[in-house]
């Protein structure tokens, strides 16, 4: 059996509108693209300008599952909607000062913050191990 990764998804204002609209729900929407994943709600691992964590969908299932379902995801959607649809991969990285020193919190946690990325990019080196893959799923090319 497969291990279940946590891939974020972030879903932009006009395709959660769209699937509003029409009825959908996104956890309908990874059925209909074959995708035989757990969902679950969870805080958002990065900060936003205020301090915040907004909540975000999290799919259960192994990176593998995920990578082969998001060019179905995006057909699907572009079928149903007739517009363009594109998906991002972002992965969690540690905010750094100018002297290149990794933020914390206050509880020596480091400061995170998504950062979009070519899916063929190589994977840096860090000294820190950051565990934090996203996919931004929105209208547009």
């Amino acid at each position: 059996m497969e291990r279940a990764d946590s891939t974020y998804v972030f879903v932009s204002r006009d395709l959660e509108r769209f699937l509003v609209d029409n009825d959908l729900s996104f956890p309908e929407l990874l059925k209909r693209a074959g995708l035989t994943a757990s969902l679950e709600s969870g805080p958002n691992p990065s900060e936003d300008a205020k301090g915040t964590k907004e909540p975000v969908t999290i799919i259960l299932a192994s990176a593998a599952v995920v990578a082969a379902a998001t060019p179905i995801l995006r057909e699907l959607i572009r079928t149903l909607s007739g517009r363009e649809t594109a998906i991002r991969e972002r992965r969690l990285v540690p905010v750094e000062d100018s002297a290149g020193e990794v933020l914390r919190d206050e509880t020596g946690e480091p400061t995170l913050y998504w950062k979009n990325v070519a899916a063929n990019s190589a994977e840096s080196s860090q000294n820190i191990k950051i565990k934090g893959f996203g996919i931004e799923i929105s209208f547009g090319g």
